[in-house]
């Protein structure tokens, strides 16, 4: 890889899981990818990647009934990965990528874990499922594809995540603009902690500000009485807000909810525009 970024979320029954963006050593531009994506054989080598590293199908479970029929092993997460020494290490890595695969890419949907009613009462699964089927790896010339599926139900995954971390995980491969937007995006609201449905926010608000606008001679002012209101509010967010226990020691040991291959400093976008607008005010239009 040549950079990374992830961001952890903290969900709402307190477990915490990685989101990340990694981009691989001699990554075309999107505009040279676009290019090259209209030749067969660099599609040829995006299929193969596929092949290597995005699998959601396992060689022998073609139907459900096959996939019911492998034992759970609700365990494996606790269980060490094979010896990479090992002369058997390829037979041992296949054989615990499977069980992992059994095991933890199963999907279900229910109203406990991903069913949303839409605006018109329907339920949909937020995480698109059941995925489409395929008897093989395609890749199309605007950058859009398909894994191989057999099942609707069983969620794609990385060979090298689950063989070491042996977790349920899932992956896209970014081939044009609009799945990296979504994804940056996607990425993105966990890093600015968007609220959750496990405090309201607005409720923790009106209790401690109830008394903020009460006369009183330290707030005569009106800037004193604003800046007074904004201290008020993030200090009741800070002290009420809540947050995942395993989330508050991951500060507290000093890992943090970001992990990240590059030190970034802020941009101040809005004077460059006000300064670009004052060169050249024709732009306005």
């Amino acid at each position: 890889m040549s950079a990374y970024i992830g961001v952890t979320e903290s969900q709402g029954r307190g477990t915490l899981h990685l989101h990340a963006l990694l981009w691989l050593c001699g990554a075309p531009t999107s505009d040279r990818l676009a290019e090259l994506l209209r030749s067969d054989g660099f599609r040829d080598r995006i299929r193969c990647f596929l092949r290597n590293n995005c699998r959601a199908s396992i060689d022998g479970i073609n139907t459900q009934q096959d996939l019911d029929a492998v034992p759970s092993c609700a365990d494996v997460a606790y269980s060490r990965p094979p010896n990479p020494s090992s002369a058997t290490y390829d037979d041992e890595g296949a054989a615990l990528e499977r069980t992992v695969a059994c095991t933890k890419q199963r999907h279900k949907c229910s109203m406990a874990t991903c069913l949303r009613a839409t605006s018109s009462g329907a339920l949909v699964c937020k995480r698109r499922a059941p995925w489409p089927l395929a008897e093989e790896d395609t890749v199309a010339p605007d950058g859009r594809y398909t894994i191989r599926r057999c099942l609707p139900y069983l969620n794609a995954w990385n060979p090298a995540i689950t063989r070491n971390l042996r977790c349920n995980n899932d992956l896209k491969v970014l081939t044009n603009g609009q799945h990296t937007r979504g994804v940056t995006f996607y990425v993105s609201m966990y890093a600015t902690k968007k609220q959750g449905r496990s405090y309201n926010t607005c409720a923790l608000w009106a209790t401690s500000l109830v008394y903020h606008f009460q006369q009183s001679s330290y707030l005569d002012k009106l800037q004193d009485q604003q800046k007074s209101l904004l201290f008020r509010a993030v200090n009741t967010m800070n002290r009420q807000q809540e947050i995942a226990a395993p989330l508050v020691m991951s500060y507290l040991l000093g890992y943090g909810d970001t992990f990240r291959s590059h030190r970034y400093v802020p941009l101040y976008t809005a004077g460059v525009y006000y300064f670009v607008i004052e060169k050249c005010p024709g732009l306005r239009k």
